[in-house]
Order: structure tokens, then sequence, then C-alpha cells
């Protein structure tokens, strides 16, 4: 199966769910992704913030701000910037609350420009993604922010938040594309072998 596909059938799935089972399977998703060893031990979490049919993250991220962690959130730039203009590329910024976000670029949530840029990898990065595969393949929205990111920052451990029916057989891969360490849903954990 190609992509361009996968992510459609993906989105009508997420648009499919209702607000409850998003909500209840989120909650569930989290709760296994605090047991992995590897986010208790870590000092310093980059996480998405849920925008959309996306896995609910607004509260883990508080969470994680509240059990004293350093948290950094994405930031794609100007909601002005063409798309592949110079300087579209995602960035990453730490936060103190999550109320230092606003709408940003596609209307996904976005650090204030007053938080500051990261001068450090985090050590665990949790990423977003419409498709993965238990070998760690992840497909995302398509246009490859976290891929160049991850690809910047290769001793991050990354992990693949979301619903379990999200994770398929096969994810079509690109050379350029950063296969995820871990997988975690409501019903699983993965190690995808990667490394």
């Amino acid at each position: 199966m190609d992509k361009k596909i996968l992510r459609q059938q993906m989105r009508r799935q997420l648009e499919a769910m209702s607000i409850e089972q998003r909500r209840d399977r989120s909650r569930q998703a989290i709760e296994r992704l605090r047991q992995l060893p590897a986010l208790n031990a870590a000092a310093s979490v980059f996480c998405f913030v849920s925008h959309g049919a996306e896995i609910e993250t607004h509260d883990f991220v508080r969470e994680l701000l509240s059990a004293g962690k350093r948290v950094a959130v994405p930031w794609l730039g100007d909601v002005n910037l063409p798309r592949g203009a110079p300087g579209d590329f995602m960035r990453a910024f730490f936060i103190e609350r999550l109320e230092d976000m606003v709408p940003g670029r596609f209307g996904i949530p976005a650090p204030l420009r007053k938080c500051d840029q990261i001068d450090a990898v985090c050590e665990l990065a949790v990423c977003p993604g419409l498709a993965f595969s238990a070998s760690g393949g992840r497909l995302g929205r398509g246009a490859a922010y976290y891929d160049r990111y991850l690809s910047q920052h290769p001793n991050m451990l990354t992990v693949g938040l979301c619903f379990d029916f999200q994770i398929v057989e096969q994810v079509p891969m690109d050379p350029r594309d950063v296969p995820m360490r871990h997988l975690v849903s409501e019903r699983r954990v993965i190690d995808c072998g990667q490394r």
C-alpha cells in the first residue's frame, strides 16, 4: 500500500472516533507510556502537543512538567511561511507550562517565541504519526518535519504514541524516514528493535 492511501485510511479512522473513545484510549495509552523505564529515567523529554484527532497529550505534558522534567515541544515555523520555503523545518523549544503554547502553523499548538530553543538534545522523543509498524516504521503527515528533526538527533530514544489501530503490518519507508525504537498504544508497548 502506498503512503497516500494509508494516510487517507488512517485519517478516516481517526476522525470516526468519538470524543469519549479518543479520551479513554488516550488515557490508557498514556498509562502504558508512564510505565516505560526510559521515560522515567529521562530528565528531558521532547513531546508533541496533540491537535485534532491525535492521541491526547495535553495532560501528559502537564504531568511531565509537574514531575520536574524539562519538556520540549515542536515549533514548525512562522504561520505565514510557505511549505518548502527556506527555514521550513521543525525546531524544539522548552516550555515551563502548557499555557506557553499558542495556535501555530497548520493550527498545531506551538510554543511562544519567548521560550528557550533547545541547545541540547532531549533524551527521549514522544512522536505522533498516522500509522506505525511493529518494526518501527512511522508514517507522518507527509512534510517530513519529524524525520528531518530526528535525523539530526540520532541519540534521542524515539517513542511512537498512537492508538492501537494505527499499528499496521507494514508502513512504506523511504531512506530518509526515521524509525521508532518503541511504540506505545492503549493495548501494548512494542520494542521495535531499532538502534
